[in-house]
């Protein structure tokens, strides 16, 4: 159950799609980067850095809707890059705001100002959002926070308890072990 974006329609309803998802908005046209933070930002660490609020997500989608590839400069590539995190991270149906309440908090608080940034301590939500479900249910299933995870998530994520996992998940998915050990895996 992933909640990623797979592309965007223009302003001439065109559709892009990022790789690995052209299957799924036939007759796109292919972006030539993915839709990890890495392609998008240079890295999870970068988030920070972005500009979030009313402002930087009208430039957000001014650069999704005025997007021609054959057109688009490396400047322009940058600026659409830049635009498709922010919306990621600032829409409140996004997929971001959706799993992690404090993060769409973030952005509400800031929304009008424009001056808001994610820190630090949202990026360990970020990262291991899958793993704190994983361990939700499994806390909920055995009766108590002693998971094979929970060492992980109080040193990267400042989660101690159960409770502090619940006050953060805005969506909790059901990943089975296998697949939340290949989706960390493949972050590495």
């Amino acid at each position: 159950c992933d909640l990623s974006l797979a592309g965007f329609a223009n302003r001439t309803s065109h559709w892009h799609a990022f790789p690995g998802y052209e299957h799924v908005i036939p007759n796109a046209t292919l972006l030539p980067f993915g839709n990890s933070y890495r392609d998008l930002i240079g890295g999870l660490a970068n988030l920070p850095s972005l500009p979030l609020g009313r402002d930087p997500t009208q430039r957000a989608v001014h650069a999704l809707s005025g997007h021609d590839p054959a057109a688009a400069g490396s400047d322009d590539v940058e600026a659409l890059k830049r635009g498709l995190e922010t919306l990621t991270l600032t829409h409140s149906c996004s997929p971001t705001a959706l799993r992690l309440t404090p993060i769409k908090e973030t952005v509400s608080r800031g929304w009008e100002s424009g001056d808001v940034h994610l820190t630090p301590e949202h990026l360990g939500y970020i990262e291991h959002w899958d793993t704190m479900c994983f361990e939700l249910i499994r806390a909920n299933r055995i009766g108590e926070w002693s998971g094979p995870f929970t060492e992980l998530l109080r040193t990267r994520a400042n989660i101690h308890r159960k409770e502090d996992a619940l006050a953060v998940v805005g969506v909790i998915i059901n990943r089975p072990l296998d697949q939340l050990l290949m989706a960390h895996a493949r972050s590495a």
